[in-house]
């Protein structure tokens, strides 16, 4: 392209060509300065009313599934762009279905997509990609870059482009059955017809302060307004609750390494005990220490039943990290009193210790049913404390994402 200085010298050139009737000379100028016209106004309206759009075709799948990357490319002028490249950041761990369009970008979480589209004026193309994730997360797409050049390919223009699109893919659920669940205490060896319990959350009214009511069962607008200590009036339920305890924690000592596959084993069972006690219609919650996907905070899930409790529990099982801020036996202790005697624990652990130990045993002290699930192996010696307490050992023979069903090693009641 003519450099902008030059430009007056050329205009010079073209008046002594005038001057002179020097029409070849004339005719030359006159080119070179129509090129760098049409270049000016290319580089000027090229991205002007360019329009582009990033969407999936199912924003939320589970692993295995399919879902379609759709880019829609708009040209909302009379002036074409014969040569577009369009490069997206895509997070690691999805397939395309064409892998030549990803190239890997080292050092980073991101692989970088690639792909050219040609516009014709006032032109909208769509393009859709088939895409499979290899594992569950929280995936972007987007946020790239638009890059074009003019009609003589003397010029390249860029643009940054922040427009995303993004993916959640929640862990596999697996059939659990072989678990032999009872109707009401499915992960207890004491049976019971009904357990009546107070759900704070089943609030009916409200009615004067009786001695041994909780401090968060005070309704201190009432009571403000009466001038005298007022308590919420909650109906007790018949419902059976189930808690599912994950703990993110994968070593007892830094030395000595751990297994991603080994946590990404235990969502998945966590994922399919919570589907199991929907289906079978439990209050179902969850409690974790493990950190939720760019939030440095422990997921907590009040048990329930609705029609988007499952969802709210897949969601954060898809997003949660292998990292954790506090030990989850110090979670349990402060949840504990808002949990409801009688509530089912399922305790999903990679790691057991002391520690975890005592805080197992002490559940079912305090009127509660443990269940543990140890991902992996499990020393004599610790199952022997837990006397009393079902014990299921998932087996860790393949990796987690070839199994179809959760296979058990063995089962103990102390």
């Amino acid at each position: 392209m003519l450099k902008k200085s030059r430009l007056p010298l050329l205009i010079l050139f073209l008046l002594i060509a005038i001057f002179k009737r020097n029409l070849f000379l004339i005719l030359g100028i006159m080119f070179i300065l129509a090129i760098t016209a049409t270049i000016a106004i290319w580089n000027r309206f090229c991205f002007s009313k360019l329009k582009i759009r990033r969407s999936l075709t199912r924003d939320h799948i589970f692993l295995g599934e399919e879902s379609q990357y759709v880019i829609e490319v708009e040209n909302r002028k009379p002036l074409p762009i014969f040569w577009l490249q369009v490069t997206d950041h895509i997070t690691k761990g999805i397939n395309f279905r064409k892998s030549e369009m990803l190239s890997n970008l080292i050092g980073s979480q991101y692989n970088i997509f690639t792909d050219v589209f040609s516009l014709k004026w006032y032109e909208k193309v769509i393009r859709k990609y088939p895409v499979m994730p290899i594992r569950r997360g929280y995936f972007t797409f987007g946020k790239g870059q638009l890059k074009t050049t003019d009609l003589f390919g003397m010029n390249t223009m860029t643009l940054e482009e922040k427009g995303m699109a993004h993916l959640l893919v929640y862990p596999r659920i697996v059939p659990i059955e072989k678990f032999g669940l009872p109707t009401v205490n499915p992960f207890g060896s004491k049976r019971v017809n009904w357990w009546i319990y107070e759900d704070p959350g089943n609030r009916v009214g409200i009615r004067p302060y009786q001695r041994g009511d909780r401090l968060n069962q005070i309704n201190w607008k009432a009571t403000a307004r009466h001038q005298k200590l007022q308590s919420y009036e909650i109906k007790p339920t018949m419902d059976t609750r189930l808690y599912i305890i994950l703990n993110a924690k994968l070593f007892n000592n830094h030395w000595e390494g751990y297994n991603l596959d080994s946590f990404e084993l235990a969502v998945m069972c966590a994922a399919s005990v919570a589907d199991y006690g929907l289906r079978q219609n439990y209050q179902v919650g969850f409690l974790t220490n493990g950190i939720i996907y760019e939030k440095a905070l422990f997921v907590k899930i009040l048990p329930g039943k609705s029609s988007n409790q499952r969802q709210k529990i897949l969601k954060a099982l898809a997003m949660i990290e292998p990292y954790h801020q506090k030990e989850i036996d110090q979670i349990i202790y402060r949840e504990l009193p808002k949990m409801g005697i009688g509530t089912v624990i399922v305790f999903i652990t990679v790691i057991m210790n002391k520690e975890l130990l005592d805080c197992i045993r002490l559940l079912k002290v305090r009127g509660y049913f443990p269940t543990v699930i140890k991902i992996g192996e499990m020393e004599e010696e610790l199952r022997s404390k837990l006397t009393g307490i079902p014990i299921y050992l998932v087996s860790e023979e393949r990796l987690w994402n070839e199994i179809k069903n959760i296979q058990f090693a063995g089962e103990s009641t102390g």
